[in-house]
């Protein structure tokens, strides 16, 4: 199962406190990023009739989670799905077979390849109780009674490696003992690690395993993370939750989202809060190499192939039509040619970059003109 399949912080359509200084320039935009993006309107069909704040692709099928009653077609057609639907990553269909509502909004996703990890703020899924964090079948959606983690908030975001899924959220208790923000759970009963003691001082937005799986990456609104001075984004120990990284020059709390490169050579990140910023960090020194300012919160980011996926709300350069950039991973600057239109103000909450193209989950009904309700695959 590749790394990208594990991630969280997408329907198809025809064709996601006080703010840091900024001291360095703006990487301006021009000059074309080094590999192929995609270009023109999105392909497929499929939707949903609310907001997507999460999206995962697990071989043919991409998962959607946010806060929707209905999957849909262009051409009319509105079938009950309750926050959380499975769709054909190839045709956009839906996937009839496949069902696994939740009584609340779906905010993270992660797979092992053998299962799809749910988090959000719900009570239950598929009809059975289990707040916030649940394990669920790819293929039937039927959800795993003996998965029985125990939390008092919501999950913002979810990775799973080692036998092991690492929830960050909002929660102040998991397994019934006082455990901040941050937690580790068997992959398989829920059970809390208590060997794994990470915690901050604030709410956790994003998570990311690096490739090796030697170093979790943390983002949100805190400032101390296991202890150690943190602003909004610092490294752990996946097996213990120790400080393990540097601290990162002008990271600013909150960081909303985050994502490796595939040698992990490189961390991406993205900030909110009127910061705005989506830059690259080398993971061992801390230092920031490059950024790229949007007119709202880097809501979601995404490596592949040599190239960084920004998506945003509000606005890029002024054009408020603009909610999604593409940006050479080595050097930052910004494709011009790739420069789709959403007809919504928070754009762009979701990203799942592959070979299968580019998918995105967040807020649109028309994406580039073309129908597409709050999620689009862009084809390979």
């Amino acid at each position: 199962m590749s790394r990208r399949q594990h991630r969280a912080f997408r329907i198809f359509s025809p064709m996601v406190v006080a703010v840091g200084a900024v001291v360095a320039l703006v990487v301006a935009t021009g000059g074309a990023a080094a590999a192929a993006v995609p270009q023109g309107p999105p392909a497929l069909s499929g939707g949903v009739d609310g907001q997507v704040y999460a999206t995962l692709v697990v071989g043919n099928t991409v998962y959607v989670g946010g806060s929707f009653a209905h999957a849909q077609t262009r051409a009319g057609a509105s079938v009950k799905r309750t926050d959380l639907a499975a769709f054909n990553v190839s045709t956009g269909a839906l996937v009839a077979t496949w069902s696994a509502n939740t009584n609340g909004t779906v905010r993270s996703l992660a797979s092992d390849g053998s299962f799809l990890y749910v988090g959000g703020t719900f009570g239950t899924v598929g009809g059975l109780a289990q707040a916030d964090l649940a394990r669920v079948s790819l293929t039937t959606g039927a959800v795993d009674a003996g998965f029985r983690p125990r939390l008092n908030g919501g999950v913002l975001a979810l990775q799973v490696g080692g036998g092991a899924v690492y929830a960050g959220g909002d929660f102040s208790f998991a397994g019934g003992v006082s455990q901040h923000f941050l937690a580790k759970f068997n992959a398989a009963t829920g059970a809390k690690s208590t060997a794994y003691t990470a915690a901050t001082n604030g709410q956790v937005n994003a998570l990311a395993l690096s490739p090796d799986g030697t170093r979790l990456a943390v983002g949100g609104n805190f400032t101390t993370l296991s202890g150690t001075a943190r602003l909004g984004m610092g490294l752990v120990d996946p097996g213990t939750g120790a400080v393990v990284g540097p601290a990162f020059a002008f990271s600013v709390n909150p960081m909303l989202s985050l994502s490796w490169s595939d040698d992990g050579t490189a961390l991406f990140g993205g900030s909110g809060n009127f910061n705005n910023v989506a830059a690259h960090w080398n993971p061992t020194t801390g230092a920031r190499s490059w950024h790229v300012t949007a007119g709202g919160d880097i809501q979601a980011i995404d490596y592949f192939d040599g190239e960084v996926y920004i998506g945003f709300h509000d606005n890029f350069q002024g054009d408020t039509h603009q909610k999604l950039v593409v940006a050479d991973a080595q050097t930052g600057a910004v494709d011009p040619t790739f420069r789709p239109t959403f007809n919504e103000f928070f754009g762009v909450r979701s990203i799942s970059a592959g070979p299968w193209g580019l998918v995105i989950g967040g807020q649109f009904t028309k994406l580039s003109g073309v129908w597409a309700h709050n999620w689009a695959r862009f084809p390979a």
